[in-house]
């Protein structure tokens, strides 16, 4: 869900495979967790190039992440029927190295046209986080936990029934 500053909000849909990038408006907005530098943020697809720059540490609403940082920025000028243009163009992306998802990104855009230039710029942060908030539902161990538990009791319930029709054959 995006929340705008004008109070509006936008819900999207969409997938995103994190091993191949295979997605439906869901491109680099998740990536696989506990990438480092050098690592490319898909195995396969149209992103499988981008590699991670760095891990930086930034601050945002819920605390401090560790981030994996991909800075790009390109430039092409050409002439036609004696019009110089130029057009550069800067990216950032952040993600949060622990759970991959997308934290921050900046779009620069600039445009010469002979004399006349444009430039824009749009950025994203996160504002607000559930991945530090411990779930409700046991997770992880805790539901290792409870099958023991159950497997356990099981298994007392059957070796009595067993043990018990045994005492009654005799």
């Amino acid at each position: 869900m995006t929340h705008y500053k004008n109070g509006t909000e936008e819900i999207g849909y969409g997938y995103i495979d994190v091993d191949t990038g295979e997605e439906a408006d869901g491109a680099l907005t998740v990536i696989s967790a506990n990438l480092g530098v050098n690592d490319s943020i898909y195995a396969s697809g149209d992103y499988s190039t981008w590699e991670i720059n760095e891990t930086v540490t930034r601050t945002y609403p819920d605390g401090v992440r560790e981030t994996n940082h991909i800075n790009m920025t390109y430039e092409f000028s050409w002439t036609t029927n004696e019009l110089h243009y130029r057009l550069y163009q800067s990216i950032n992306l952040y993600w949060d190295k622990e759970t991959g998802i997308l934290a921050e990104d900046s779009f620069e855009i600039t445009n010469q046209t002979g004399p006349y230039l444009t430039t824009w710029a749009v950025t994203s942060r996160i504002t607000d986080s559930s991945a530090g908030v411990i779930p409700e539902f046991p997770a992880g161990s805790s539901m290792l936990a409870i099958a023991v538990i159950v497997t356990v009791i099981a298994i007392s319930i059957e070796r009595r029934l067993i043990k018990n029709q045994s005492t009654n054959h005799n």
